[in-house]
């Protein structure tokens, strides 16, 4: 059983990382990469940080539906910014000033 249990959460961390992966590589290119040059890490550290916040802070359909639409050439900022805006201020907040 210990061996089902790992094989299913590194199976959900490889789905989890692949998302965030993509997500990143969109923030790199969007506007937010200006917000983020002001972060500790710096832009692609904190590209990172905001798409695994969103990828563990939204519900999955939405960021199913988010990962589809970027692919088909939809533009980071404006799917993003259709989010809540308090979960995206949580997630700017923790990736910027995070130590």
């Amino acid at each position: 059983m210990e061996v089902l249990a790992r094989i299913a959460i590194g199976a959900a961390k490889g789905l989890e990382d692949g998302k965030v992966q993509k997500l990143s590589k969109a923030c790199g290119a969007s506007f937010l990469v200006m917000v983020f040059s002001f972060a500790k890490d710096g832009p692609a550290q904190a590209c990172e940080c905001f798409s695994r916040q969103i990828v563990r802070g939204e519900p999955s359909n939405v960021v199913s539906d988010l990962i589809t639409k970027i692919d088909a050439g939809g533009d980071f900022d404006e799917l993003t910014d259709k989010l809540p805006h308090e979960n995206l201020e949580r997630y700017l907040e923790s990736c910027i000033s995070a130590p």
